[in-house]
């Protein structure tokens, strides 16, 4: 149940691309290329997401801009594989997905790979430093590597009430005896929000996604000092804690987002933009 809260981009000559059949030579294959091109915008202006939830409201917001592509940045995009899929080539969003897991990293280059896409193996912090990252010990499957947090507690609650031991029956293995053993670290390089706008380029940034398992409340804290602010937000409210959630949504409208919520996460829009 959805609940209304408030009653130019750069060159990165390190990123891996990819050819995609939009970049196919139209004066050598017009035929095949109007087939492809055809094709490729009926699947993805046949999906549509329901009316009213975050994705719904989010799709309004895309559809209700005058230009044609919305700029974004994804930071925790993971494998790039979550519920903004569908709306992000449907709307053909240009911009940065952020994954500081290497294996994982890798992964989400490989899958989503293609015209006006970058892609950073960082995670975002308040200044640039190395962290170790809190992950799942004995799985690679996505379930363990969604989990992946700076804060430790943030398993430590899912081992706890049974979640990772339910989906590792689910997956078929048997985790180690001691939950001690459960919880490994990656060691990530870290960069802040404004070193990552500015590499890019992205002075008018029409999209901000974060889902970090906790550390969300930290990085919208950095978005105090930017120039301009993201035309829309979307974060991951759950692992808030009930004053850190009163302070953000207080500082969001503030800044002048109109705020909606279901039970995991916020998406806000500027008010100049939902009116």
């Amino acid at each position: 149940m959805i609940e209304n809260i408030n009653n130019g981009l750069g060159n990165n000559e390190s990123v891996a691309r990819t050819p995609s059949f939009r970049r196919l030579p139209q004066s050598r294959f017009p035929r095949i290329h109007r087939v492809l091109r055809a094709l490729y915008y009926f699947l993805f202006n046949y999906w549509k997401p329901k009316p009213g939830n975050i994705i719904g409201l989010l799709d309004e917001f895309c559809s209700a801009d005058a230009r044609s592509l919305i700029s974004f940045v994804q930071i925790g995009a993971n494998n790039g594989d979550d519920e903004f899929t569908n709306l992000r080539k449907r709307h053909g969003w240009l911009g940065v997905m952020v994954e500081p897991q290497q294996e994982v990293f890798a992964e989400l280059v490989r899958l989503n790979s293609c015209d006006g896409l970058y892609f950073e193996q960082v995670a975002i912090s308040d200044h640039e430093c190395e962290l170790p990252m809190y992950k799942i010990s004995f799985s690679e499957a996505d379930w363990a590597h969604t989990l992946a947090s700076f804060d430790r507690q943030i398993i430590k609650r899912s081992i706890d009430d049974g979640w990772i031991a339910r989906c590792a029956a689910a997956e078929g293995i048997v985790p180690p005896k001691s939950t001690g053993d459960w919880v490994t670290t990656e060691t990530v390089c870290c960069i802040t929000l404004q070193k990552l706008l500015d590499k890019y380029q992205l002075t008018n940034l029409d999209l901000l996604i974060l889902d970090t398992e906790g550390h969300d409340y930290e990085i919208i804290k950095q978005m105090e000092t930017l120039q301009h602010k993201p035309r829309a937000l979307v974060f991951e409210h759950k692992f808030f804690s009930a004053r850190d959630l009163r302070a953000c949504v207080k500082t969001l409208r503030a800044w002048g987002y109109k705020l909606n919520a279901d039970d995991s996460n916020t998406i806000g829009i500027a008010k100049r933009v939902s009116n």
